[in-house]
């Protein structure tokens, strides 16, 4: 029994001492994040939280604002965004939050929350039209901090 525990013992020592070596390798490789282009994108000077994503060459940005949730998107390398106007918030953005994600299929995804305590949800295929607002959640009280991801093309969590 001892000799087993000595040999936990002596793997944990060595898995300590090389798994940070190994992760240091990994961060020295990865390139530093550029920043291509900065503007603004709303005269709104109560915009907050804006979620990003890229999918299929593309990005794309939502946020909200005291009154809806807005999405714009466009080529990564290049041409200007189009905005559109998904939904109401009615409320302070700081709580009312919205997040965007897109699919391997080029399907962007859109949840936000309204009225405090409902998770509205919209989706649109790549290069077709946006489909009607759906409450996924409403009345539990104060909802805050939505976030949305995709898993391939169609599994949304």
């Amino acid at each position: 029994m001892k000799a087993t525990y000595a040999t936990l013992a002596v793997v944990l020592v060595l898995a300590a001492l090389l798994v940070p070596a190994a992760r240091l390798d990994a961060q020295a490789t990865l390139p530093l994040p550029v920043l291509v282009e900065e503007g603004r994108l709303s005269g709104d000077g109560n915009t907050k939280l804006p979620s990003v994503a890229t999918g299929v060459g593309r990005v794309y940005v939502t946020w909200t604002t005291e009154k809806d949730v807005s999405e714009v998107d466009r080529p990564e390398r290049q041409g200007s965004f189009g905005l559109e106007s998904l939904g109401r918030t009615n409320g302070d953005p700081t709580y009312r939050n919205s997040s965007v994600a897109v699919g391997r299929d080029g399907t962007e995804h859109v949840v936000w929350i309204s009225d405090g305590n409902a998770i509205r949800y919209r989706r649109k295929p790549f290069n077709q039209p946006w489909s009607g607002e759906v409450v996924i959640s409403r009345g539990f009280g104060f909802a805050n901090g939505v976030d949305i991801a995709v898993q391939g093309s169609d599994r949304i969590f």
